[in-house]
């Protein structure tokens, strides 16, 4: 009987001691039992998509500016064309000394040596005005021969016409006077080689006149 009155004794304190407990206990509302929301930052990563167009537009705009340099480059380093224009000033810049001398020194086409004269003399014996010349030079030799060369450039392309009309009756008057006291120099002036680059006039009479005629245009 003492056991159970004990046991007894003891549950009802554990029931005081319950009771006690749940009377201090704060009652369970939404506010308490409602976890806070957490605020969850999401970091996007760049989109592989985009970084690789980004890349190919990049590339694309440099390539382009690349071959736009490029052709810029390349159009710029185009060899100059020479206009006609040009090519009339070279020939005009001729050294008509340097030619007479080149053509007297052909000594296997004339049948004697060619000796320089002054070309105030020259220009005297074929009557061509001094103010229709610019440059001149006068090779020639014996009166034996009719071989003589004359190399003129001419004032203005106006007095061309007037230097290659002296020069033609230079030419026919050699021919009859030669047909009276040296014929077989009538054919020499006969194929004589008047040449006439720009405003530059080659008048030459040499005893091979076909080929000298080749020389000739070599040299203009």
């Amino acid at each position: 009987m003492k056991i159970r009155s004990v046991i007894a004794l003891i549950m009802a304190m554990l029931l005081v001691v319950c009771a006690f407990t749940g009377c201090n206990k704060e009652p369970v509302t939404e506010e308490n039992t409602t976890e806070a929301p957490v605020s969850e930052v999401v970091t996007e990563e760049p989109s592989a998509e985009l970084t690789t167009e980004k890349e190919i537009t990049t590339k694309a705009e440099t390539t382009t500016e690349k071959e736009t340099t490029t052709k810029a480059e390349t159009t710029t380093k185009k060899p100059e064309t020479t206009t006609k224009a040009e090519t009339t000033t070279k020939k005009s810049s001729v050294d008509v000394n340097s030619i007479a001398a080149t053509i007297a020194g052909k000594t296997s086409m004339f049948e004697e040596t060619l000796f320089q004269s002054s070309g105030a003399i020259g220009l005297d014996i074929f009557g061509i005005p001094s103010s229709a010349v610019s440059e001149v030079a006068y090779y020639v030799a014996s009166a034996a021969v009719a071989e003589e060369v004359l190399v003129v450039k001419a004032a203005s392309s106006a007095d061309v016409a007037t230097i290659k009309s002296c020069i033609e009756a230079r030419r026919s008057m050699q021919a009859e006077d030669y047909a009276d006291y040296v014929p077989k120099e009538v054919p020499k002036l006969n194929s004589a080689i008047t040449y006439t680059s720009g405003d530059v006039i080659v008048f030459c009479v040499s005893n091979n006149n076909s080929a000298m005629r080749s020389v000739i245009s070599g040299l203009l």
